[in-house]
């Protein structure tokens, strides 16, 4: 980007940036199974100069044991102090999982900074008769939850922030084309919050949640690995919002939300 008298435009540096929508381990690359290591992770943390990183474990089809695979992550997180794990929680309805409040218990004795959720692919749905119960303990101890919209659709996070309106919801994955369904959900459900990370690339889609009153529920995130770290900062740092309002994306506004979490 250039400025008017042609000379490359300096931009000021971001102080700190949280990605909260990046992920290790097992993943689909060109439609493959692949595998991306903590280091690689790590690696770009270091390059694109971002501090600290909610991470979960990318699961695959042949990924089956839940409970194992969140004890990895919480020994990749404890071996590394830049990270804050995001293990996946799923309803105890059918008895063949801890009880929720186990799984939450359990989350917040390894510090972690939210959960996900991925219900299409794991089985259960969202409504009160099934996950009601996992919806009230977390909303009980504020961890947010991370909804990828391919797993959890619009719909269903409405219902969800409507009947558990202390529960922070985070929307990551949002597809480009949904400003139309994204502003107005923000607008109506104040704890349902946005990650900025890929696929959610809107031509000043930031600069109309911001004027919309929207700026402390947008969060930053990459979408690390399916996406490279750089776009994502390049979307927010040459966005025309004030220094103020980037901060609160690149990290505050999260902070916040990890201050709020009841252990």
């Amino acid at each position: 980007m250039q400025s008017p008298n042609n000379s490359p435009q300096t931009l000021p540096a971001l102080p700190l940036l949280f990605d909260i929508q990046c992920a290790v381990g097992a993943a689909l690359h060109a439609g493959k199974p692949a595998e991306f290591s903590v280091q690689s992770l790590l690696s770009d943390l270091q390059k694109f100069n971002i501090s600290r990183a909610l991470v979960r474990l990318g699961h695959c089809e042949y990924h089956y044991d839940l409970l194992h695979e969140n004890k990895i992550l919480f020994s990749i997180a404890r071996e590394n102090t830049c990270l804050l794990p995001c293990p996946l929680v799923i309803p105890s309805a059918g008895s063949d999982f801890p009880s929720e409040e186990t799984q939450v218990a359990d989350a917040l004795a390894h510090d972690s900074g939210g959960v996900w959720i991925r219900p299409l692919k794991d089985t259960w749905v969202t409504e009160p008769w099934c996950a009601g119960k996992l919806f009230k303990t977390l909303e009980k101890a504020r961890l947010p939850v991370l909804c990828p919209i391919s797993q959890v659709p619009y719909t269903n996070i409405a219902a969800i922030a409507e009947k558990y309106p202390r529960l922070p919801l985070i929307i990551i994955m949002a597809d480009y084309r949904s400003q139309h369904i994204i502003l107005p959900l923000l607008k109506t459900f104040r704890n349902v919050y946005l990650s900025t990370g890929n696929n959610y690339i809107v031509h000043h889609g930031l600069e109309q949640l911001a004027a919309a009153g929207l700026i402390r529920q947008l969060l930053f995130g990459t979408n690390f690995p399916a996406s490279d770290c750089g776009p994502a900062i390049s979307y927010l740092n040459y966005s025309d919002l004030p220094v103020s309002h980037k901060k609160l994306i690149a990290c505050e506004n999260y902070l916040r939300l990890l201050k709020g979490i009841k252990k």
